[in-house]
């Protein structure tokens, strides 16, 4: 079973478990995980016990990490005891778990198989787990983080995350663009127009200017308005007469 080898002091204080992991709360090494939801301290049999279900369902396939180590010690009195006498001896020893923390990983084996290796596993535990995959983690990357960035210390997340930086065509953008082409179109120049006229005259055509083409028909006289003959003083003499 896990223990650490020495450790600067032989006896530790009880600490405190609350709030969330500050650490280890992704995939790093594995395919699978095993994460916590609740706090406690796990002992190295605990451990064990859920490393040797694994064994036993994959047939020694795949790999496997734990994530914690035990290297807190807690102590006990022994029973029937009085108070006082000092600190109990050294028990054994725990892993301390906060909320959030993956306890152990495992790949190199199908998703059923893992995923039942590691529902086996979290009933030699005395806490609620979940189980993750690196599409679940991925799915969670991308929906916290907008530029689809990954934090440094997970390099096995890199391959897997979409590039969200590649551009998005979003209705911000289209409004844009339609608004830099409608500048642009007013201001161009506005066409030209011919200030002369085609008129066809046998089987050539001739252009001339537009002034021109109206004076002369301002002079023409109507073809069907009757012709005027006489001066005024003749007019005005013959409706005297009349």
């Amino acid at each position: 079973m896990l223990m650490p080898k020495r450790t600067k002091h032989r006896k530790q204080h009880r600490g405190r478990m609350k709030g969330l992991a500050k650490g280890a709360r992704e995939l790093h090494f594995g395919d699978y995980g095993l994460v916590a939801l609740e706090p406690c301290w796990l002992t190295n049999r605990q451990m064990e016990a859920a490393r040797v279900a694994i064994v036993r369902h994959l047939r020694r396939g795949g790999k496997t990490w734990f994530r914690v180590f035990p290297d807190k010690p807690y102590t006990k009195r022994p029973a029937e005891t009085r108070m006082g006498s000092g600190k109990g001896s050294v028990e054994g020893w725990v892993a301390v778990v906060k909320r959030g923390r993956v306890i152990m990983e495992l790949a190199g084996v199908p998703e059923d198989a893992a995923l039942e290796a590691l529902r086996r596993a979290s009933h030699k535990l005395p806490i609620k787990t979940k189980i993750i995959s690196r599409a679940s983690q991925k799915e969670v990357v991308l929906e916290n983080g907008s530029n689809g960035t990954v934090d440094a210390a997970a390099p096995g997340m890199a391959e897997e995350v979409i590039h969200a930086d590649a551009p998005v065509a979003t209705e911000a953008v289209m409004e844009t663009e339609a608004v830099s082409e409608a500048e642009t179109t007013a201001d161009a120049p506005a066409p030209e127009v011919s200030s002369e006229v085609s008129v066809e005259t046998g089987d050539e055509t001739t252009e001339e200017p537009v002034a021109e083409a109206v004076a002369e028909v301002a002079e023409e006289p109507a073809a069907d308005a009757p012709a005027e003959t006489g001066t005024e003083e003749e007019k005005s003499h013959e409706i005297d007469e009349a």
